[in-house]
């Protein structure tokens, strides 16, 4: 019986049409009080970056450098968001006097901030970064106060360096993937089913519409057994995005079909 769903599964699935959407998947900064996701999506050349960190301190996220040396683009989250651009160590970024980002979301769940901001691949402005389609990783430092206070300085106790990596949710109708990872429903339709072969612990799946927005998320606590069983009731029929976050920060992306 679980052969027959999963071979329905993958045969419906792959028929949807392509999407142009490329992501990080959501990233934890430090100890995960902050994190980051970048979604590029190339058909209307549009970045989408939704940032989360303490909702009553400051955040701050440089774009394309490791180092604060130099001017570089940089977004902000003081007494709201900002477009702004780094101008060199131990001086707080300078808010620009022209803002490209629109902001879509700014919400706050249990002392953790979120915020969802939109913008083209090319603003028009020379000191902000260009981004583009065909992006595979990018580099970023990361900041935000080391106390309560939306009042920005120069420097922080809490700050890094990270790398992301863009995974493509291109899907080719004629191919079928083969993944490291199955997924299949049950006969309800209701649960979601991931049997994980890969050696690696599952940390985190994530929902989304086939649009890259955030639908839902789980925190996986796997032990001992391979499977993992998510319940997708309330969806509206459509095409979503299956990604597993492993503990060794591999990503794979899978697709389901809610009708």
């Amino acid at each position: 019986m679980k052969k027959i769903y999963y071979t329905a599964f993958l045969l419906i699935s792959f028929l949807s049409t392509e999407s142009q959407i490329s992501t990080t998947g959501v990233v934890s900064l430090g100890d995960g009080t902050m994190s980051v996701k970048i979604d590029l999506n190339t058909s209307i050349s549009q970045v989408k970056v939704t940032l989360s960190g303490p909702s009553l301190r400051w955040i701050s996220v440089g774009l394309d450098c490791d180092l604060m040396f130099g001017q570089h683009d940089c977004l902000l989250y003081t007494d709201g968001f900002h477009d702004a651009q780094m101008t060199g160590a131990h001086t707080a970024p300078l808010l620009d006097p022209i803002e490209n980002w629109t902001l879509l979301t700014d919400q706050i769940v249990s002392g953790i901030r979120t915020i969802e901001v939109v913008r083209n691949f090319d603003s028009g402005d020379p000191t902000d970064f260009i981004f583009n389609g065909s992006l595979s990783t990018l580099n970023i430092i990361w900041a935000f106060a080391s106390q309560d206070t939306t009042t920005l300085f120069y420097h922080a106790d809490n700050f890094g360096i990270a790398t992301l990596y863009f995974n493509d949710l291109n899907v080719n109708s004629n191919t079928i993937k083969r993944m490291p990872l199955i997924v299949f429903k049950k006969p309800n339709f209701s649960i979601v089913c991931l049997e994980n072969n890969s050696g690696n612990e599952i940390k985190e799946v994530t929902v989304y519409s086939i649009h890259g927005q955030l639908v839902k998320k789980y925190i996986i606590n796997q032990t001992q057994s391979s499977k993992i069983e998510i319940q997708i009731d309330g969806l509206k029929n459509g095409t979503y995005i299956v990604q597993s976050l492993f503990a060794n920060n591999k990503t794979v992306f899978n697709q389901i079909v809610c009708e």
